[in-house]
């Protein structure tokens, strides 16, 4: 049996080496990183007390429709002291493309803790299939407030006061939180009592007060109102009243409080003021005449003396006069 051997020779033997090199290259494979994106926080449209905890959950969702994550470990660390976490490490062999993972805990706020809204962030540490090793991060956020507090004092009105005039009622208004306060006004309401001007202190910083004084005209206790003048005014338009103060302000979110506080004077009836004309006192009549005819006769004792002394200068003149001559 005749073996028969194929070789390429020539031409041909070039072109099979030609086509050997023009064969494609296998393709090397894209691996895309698989990310975890935030999806919800509970506490997102909520607000924290300071010197509160509530529990805070957080859920991820894997955004990767064909890649899942292997061995993922979470490391949650707010941005200062004032929060703390129970649980601030977390692990999970795996999740799936396009699941989602719920991260539970609980955040503890400090009193003293600033009232702002505070990023927690979340650092995650995870692979792929193919064994390649990614981290990456996202941002939830709690949202601190202080309760806001605030006082009356110093209040000072009359225990009694006239119908029909305007009396005048001392306080302050103290801020003894630690959040500013706003818009902080005093208002009284009394049967009898009507305020024309009331306190506003406005806005009041963490420790800060306010001292004002309130004027009040006091009518009767049948007015209704400053300008019902024709108010029955009987025995019981008159007397003790009662009324109550109220504060009220505002905190940075635009909640509203109010306090109250009692208090009590006696309105009196007007105070009739009596104008008296002093009668003018009569004297005796003589005591001019009296002093006209000492004026007088003064003035003629002076006048007679003058003529006297007059009359002796000329004798005495007249005399020297007579003497020089008889001497020459």
């Amino acid at each position: 049996m005749t073996g028969i051997s194929l070789e390429r020779t020539g031409s041909n033997a070039s072109d099979f080496s030609a086509d050997y090199e023009d064969a494609p290259a296998a393709e090397e494979k894209v691996i895309h990183q698989p990310k975890l994106l935030l999806e919800s926080n509970n506490l997102a449209a909520e607000k924290i007390q300071a010197g509160s905890q509530r529990e805070f959950v957080t859920c991820f969702r894997n955004k990767s429709r064909t890649d899942a994550i292997y061995n993922l470990s979470v490391s949650v660390k707010p941005a200062d002291e004032t929060v703390s976490l129970t649980a601030a490490s977390f692990y999970f062999e795996s999740i799936s493309p396009q699941d989602m993972i719920a991260i539970s805990t609980v955040a503890c706020v400090s009193p003293g803790a600033a009232q702002k809204k505070l990023p927690v962030e979340f650092l995650f540490s995870y692979e792929t299939e193919e064994g390649m090793a990614y981290n990456s991060s996202e941002t939830a956020w709690l949202e601190i407030f202080q309760p806001v507090q605030a006082s009356m004092e110093g209040f000072s009105l009359a225990e009694k006061v006239f119908s029909m005039e305007t009396a005048y009622a001392q306080l302050q208004i103290r801020n003894t939180g630690r959040a500013p306060i706003y818009n902080a006004r005093v208002d009284l309401n009394a049967p009898g009592l009507f305020p024309t001007e009331s306190v506003f202190a406005g806005t009041l910083d963490s420790g800060a007060s306010y001292s004002g004084s309130m004027k009040i005209y006091v009518g009767n206790k049948n007015m209704e109102s400053i300008r019902q003048a024709d108010a029955d005014a009987g025995e019981s338009a008159y007397g003790s009243t009662s009324g109550a103060l109220t504060l009220t302000y505002e905190d940075a979110f635009g909640q509203s409080y109010t306090q109250t506080q009692d208090f009590s004077t006696y309105i009196q009836e007007p105070e009739i003021i009596e104008l008296t004309v002093e009668k003018k006192v009569e004297t005796n009549s003589w005591w001019p005449s009296v002093l006209a005819g000492t004026v007088f006769f003064f003035s003629a004792a002076l006048a007679v003396m003058g003529w006297r002394l007059r009359r002796s200068r000329q004798k005495l003149e007249d005399l020297l006069l007579e003497e020089h001559m008889y001497d020459d």
